[in-house]
């Protein structure tokens, strides 16, 4: 899998909030010759004060395989204080209402 932001660098970052916390998310998608998955890895980093992400607290990261044809998610790795799969999704819906046609044009540009 590849970062959509690896791809296109200066791609507009999209930040979503959860309660008083500030989120960066980032997607990366499979770019096999001839897959026709329909998945993406979506990671949920917490903004931490102006500077970047790498300061983040790894306490609550969120990530987690997301079948946008479906739905589904699976295979979640989440920090002990991190929020859960189904609040993300929903603050991501939020801003991005079509959401799996946002990530299937992402998907495509590879």
């Amino acid at each position: 899998m590849v970062g959509y932001y690896e791809i296109l660098p200066h791609a507009r970052p999209i930040e979503i909030r959860v309660e008083e916390q500030a989120w960066q998310f980032d997607d990366q998608y499979c770019v096999q010759r001839g897959c026709d998955c329909q998945s993406a890895g979506l990671t949920f980093i917490p903004v931490m004060g102006e500077g970047s992400q790498r300061n983040a607290d790894p306490r609550l990261r969120l990530s987690f395989r997301y079948s946008y044809n479906d739905g589904q998610a699976d295979h979640v790795t989440a920090g002990a204080d991190a929020p859960s799969v189904s609040e993300m999704l929903g603050e991501l819906r939020k801003a991005q209402p079509d959401l799996k046609g946002f990530l299937a044009r992402r998907h495509s540009v590879y």
